[in-house]
């Protein structure tokens, strides 16, 4: 499930839609955006804008976090179903 800036704790719709207004329409927006810059957007304070881009940063990186699946675990050397390690294991 991909995130959103209304994901951010604190950020109701309103929020989310003044930020959208000064150009602030994803997490990748605000998490690489000033402070100077959030703190442009009515009702965001050098402080509320720190908190809101740390958050954005956060959950950028825990939504590009991803389980790898069945065939990406055994590409690690992992052994299969039969005991035996992939090609790149040394059995």
């Amino acid at each position: 499930m991909k995130s959103g800036v209304i994901d951010i704790t604190g950020i109701g719709p309103a929020a989310a839609e003044s930020l959208s207004e000064y150009g602030f329409k994803s997490l990748a927006d605000l998490a690489s955006a000033s402070v100077e810059k959030v703190s442009a957007v009515p009702g965001f304070s050098e402080v509320r804008s720190t908190q809101v881009i740390a958050a954005a940063a956060e959950l950028l990186n825990a939504s590009e976090i991803t389980q790898p699946g069945k065939d990406e675990k055994n590409k690690k050397g992992k052994k299969n179903k039969k005991g035996k390690k992939n090609k790149k294991g040394k059995k």
